[in-house]
């Protein structure tokens, strides 16, 4: 609630006045609850109006998907930049609460800090001064595990300081709440600890998105002058059937006479686990037109989409959207499409694409893309976002077509892949040592004679 109005007093005085001249159309058992109501009304905007020295809070999160109509229409119009998560909102709600030069200290996600959706939301809080920052990262609270709630505790004063050099620290690598606590009271004695890093966040503005890369060196950073995969790259969206078992299959299940079929079923890229260069690609999509007039404009009861037609089939690079681990890169092949779980971008210059698949799978660019975004989510804003460093694309290009031929290779070796033939082991079998006719034979002739034994009413088992 956003209560602006400092004349209580003179609203207390009025409604008194009014009490006292029986001035208010109510019945007279009312008068008293009324007067009571009103002013527990008033007693509760005199304190969210106030203005405060410090403000702590430990916020209620809540993505805007899971708000009731009310609470949603409400942040979009008061708090478009930070309207995706309720966390979020409370941010900027504290620091309207907080005096001038003031303090503000919260412990929330920490997705603010590098998601595109916030991005906005950052941009304002450039006009906060960092103080303090202790990134918790996964298993912060005891009581929750697992990856999917990463914290972050941080302090703000509610003022621009363009020479404050923030303290951060980086407490992500510990593994349980207990070491987080007691390396965080390590770091309060000894500063000079190698997960305690300084930084003006004035840096964070040379980075595409302004994420809170702290980390970030300055050398690193400098690397974002370059041309970026945005000046190369087209990305086309993604499709979304709104209804995935009814239109996707793995491709063993369908008769391969009918894949790769552009108005039947094509190849359909949706992620999957770790994997560069090759590979990951099992599912299908129906590709009929009746299908596709669905994803274009529904089917009344799921929300759907398709990519436009100029992109049908073009070759892409494609990854995993959501992983645990670090993204790996790898090809799209012409004649297929991707899911929105199967992130893609389309780079039509063939050596710009295998220049860009090659960085993109290697340990600078890794870098790089934590840097961005180091969230479960690999978003394709954040690729898109990476620069183009002036290196030898030749040499680079020639050790990118073979690691694909190399993973091609070991991606095919086993039957969930279309092209699979045969398992490397059996290649190594001398020929000699294959299993000889004779033994054939025999079991044929063995077979024949339980066939007679049990051939009964002119029934031939055989």
């Amino acid at each position: 609630m956003k209560i602006d109005s400092d004349n209580y007093d003179e609203l207390n005085s009025l409604l008194q006045k009014n009490m006292d001249n029986k001035q208010l159309s109510l019945e007279e058992d009312y008068l008293e609850l009324g007067k009571v109501q009103i002013n527990q009304i008033l007693a509760v905007s005199k304190i969210l109006s106030k203005k405060y020295t410090v403000s702590v809070s430990n916020p209620p999160y809540m993505g805007s998907g899971k708000m009731n109509t009310v609470l949603k229409k409400y942040v979009q119009k008061n708090y478009p930049n930070s309207k995706f998560d309720l966390f979020a909102v409370f941010i900027e709600r504290l620091t309207e609460l907080t005096e001038k030069s003031g303090y503000i200290a919260m412990i929330t996600q920490h997705s603010w800090m590098f998601l595109s959706s916030f991005e906005k939301l950052r941009q304002k809080l450039q006009n906060e001064t960092i103080i303090n920052l202790a990134h918790l990262g996964p298993r912060a609270f005891e009581e929750i595990g697992g990856e999917v709630v990463q914290s972050v505790a941080f302090i703000l004063q509610n003022k621009k300081n363009n020479n404050y050099v923030g303290t951060y620290e980086r407490l992500t690598e510990f593994s349980t709440a207990q070491e987080k606590e007691t390396n965080y009271l390590k770091s309060v004695e000894n500063q000079n600890s190698n997960y305690v890093y300084r930084s003006n966040q004035a840096k964070f503005k040379k980075i595409p998105s302004n994420p809170i890369s702290y980390w970030a060196s300055r050398k690193v950073v400098n690397n974002f002058k370059y041309k970026s995969l945005y000046d190369f790259s087209i990305s086309p969206s993604q499709n979304v059937t709104g209804n995935n078992p009814r239109f996707l299959r793995f491709f063993w299940e369908i008769n391969h006479y009918v894949i790769g079929n552009k108005n039947k079923w094509i190849f359909y890229a949706k992620g999957g686990g770790y994997r560069k260069w090759w590979g990951n690609l099992i599912n299908i999509i129906n590709w009929s037109p009746e299908a596709r007039k669905i994803y274009q404009y529904g089917d009344g009861k799921h929300a759907s989409q398709i990519i436009n037609k100029k992109y049908w089939y073009k070759r892409g690079i494609t990854w995993g959207l959501i992983t645990s681990k670090i993204p790996s890169f790898r090809i799209m092949p012409q004649n297929a499409t991707f899911h929105k779980g199967g992130s893609t971008i389309i780079i039509e210059d063939n050596d710009v694409f295998y220049f860009s698949l090659g960085l993109l799978n290697s340990k600078v660019y890794i870098n790089l893309v934590s840097l961005l975004n180091p969230t479960l989510n690999s978003q394709v804003k954040d690729i898109r976002n990476l620069p183009v460093l002036p290196v030898n694309t030749d040499e680079i290009n020639s050790f990118v077509k073979k690691n694909i031929i190399l993973s091609r290779n070991d991606w095919d070796s086993f039957e969930t892949s279309w092209d699979f033939k045969k398992h490397p082991i059996l290649s190594h079998i001398a020929e000699h040592n294959l299993s000889p006719p004779c033994v054939i034979i025999f079991f044929k002739a063995m077979c024949q004679k339980c066939v007679k034994k049990f051939n009964t009413g002119g029934i031939n088992i055989w």
